[in-house]
């Protein structure tokens, strides 16, 4: 709407003002690594594949979807994005790949020799769509640990759910279909209550955390992350000060 009005295709945007712009995804997410053992144990295929090459390059969102055949240098141990497909356009973005990486890619190369290396169980490549549900999914199935429902919410949900479908003119379910459906979003729902919700950035940010916490220097710790400058990896480092263990041991390590 906003270039429309700009190309005067039309005289205004009609939605201007009417939207509060919604909230930034969570960026200061961490996981430790601890967090993605547990994570690892819930997921299989090729949500997993994406996850542990997240994990373990720090590659952006985008990279990992994007990612093809033609971007591999396995000599090198890399991907390579020219300039006109790296983020800002300005100069090429390299990522390194950990051997478990590597293997990942050089089994997905054979597989997928063109288009997105990466894809989802149906054989299609990632959308920040499918990948968002695949993280609720995770979060639901991590959190049900000691979920339990009574059976008077169980039977006020059907009645909300039979509700619903009447008002919509859809036929009613059979009692059995009625019951799991609704036992299964009450599940849901208390679930997402007990685990978080993690999104690819989270696994990104982590590396780099990870790797100054592990004693690699910023400058390196910048190249590996295709930043241009170490602000954000400053930012990062505020983050460690937060830390107590890690301050009180980096302290002990400066008098020794």
């Amino acid at each position: 709407m906003n270039w429309a009005a700009k190309e005067d295709l039309i005289e205004r945007n009609p939605l201007q003002n009417k939207f509060e712009k919604p909230p930034a995804g969570n960026r200061e997410q961490l996981i430790s690594p601890e967090e993605y053992q547990a994570i690892l144990k819930h997921v299989t295929g090729g949500f997993r594949d994406l996850i542990v090459t997240a994990w373990e390059t720090g590659c952006r969102p985008q990279e990992v979807t994007r990612v093809e055949a033609r971007h591999v240098e396995l000599t090198g141990s890399r991907w390579i994005f020219p300039v006109k497909e790296s983020k800002g356009k300005k100069r090429q973005r390299i990522v390194y790949l950990t051997d478990g990486a590597l293997e990942i890619t050089k089994r997905l190369m054979r597989e997928n020799p063109e288009g997105p290396l990466f894809r989802n169980r149906n054989g299609d490549p990632w959308t920040s769509y499918a990948v968002n549900c695949n993280f609720l999914r995770l979060q639901s199935t991590m959190g049900r640990d000691g979920v339990e429902i009574q059976i008077a919410e169980i039977e006020a949900q059907m009645r909300k759910i039979e509700k619903s479908r009447k008002a919509k003119g859809k036929p009613p379910l059979k009692e059995t279909d009625l019951r799991f459906q609704a036992k299964k979003c009450l599940v849901d729902a208390a679930a997402r209550k007990n685990a978080p919700k993690y999104c690819l950035y989270a696994f990104r940010h982590s590396y780099c955390t990870n790797g100054l916490k592990n004693g690699t220097d910023p400058v390196t710790m910048g190249k590996l992350m295709g930043h241009t400058d170490l602000t954000m990896i400053y930012k990062i480092y505020n983050h460690i000060a937060q830390d107590p263990a890690f301050m009180l041991a980096a302290a002990q390590k400066v008098v020794k």
